[in-house]
């Protein structure tokens, strides 16, 4: 990203960065940008959550209780 910007002669100055949640992206924003507030997508948290939800045998009663289906959206 930074050698395109360059070869464009554009200066980056991201604020925010929103990705998965991929540990070595995570960690190349950190190296490649220091300060920059790292945020996961709500897309592929939920994902990790249905996830965890499936490995935890839950998924057909978090499916079937409206509550709890709210619960986890909060």
């Amino acid at each position: 990203m930074k050698k395109a910007a360059s070869r464009l002669k554009l200066e980056l100055k991201p604020e925010r960065f929103i990705t998965d949640y991929e540990s070595g992206i995570i960690k190349a924003v950190r190296k490649e940008f220091g300060g920059v507030v790292h945020q996961g997508c709500f897309f592929h948290f939920l994902q990790r959550i249905n996830k965890k939800l499936k490995s935890y045998g839950l998924w057909k009663y978090y499916k079937n209780n409206d509550s709890l289906h709210l619960y986890v959206k909060k």
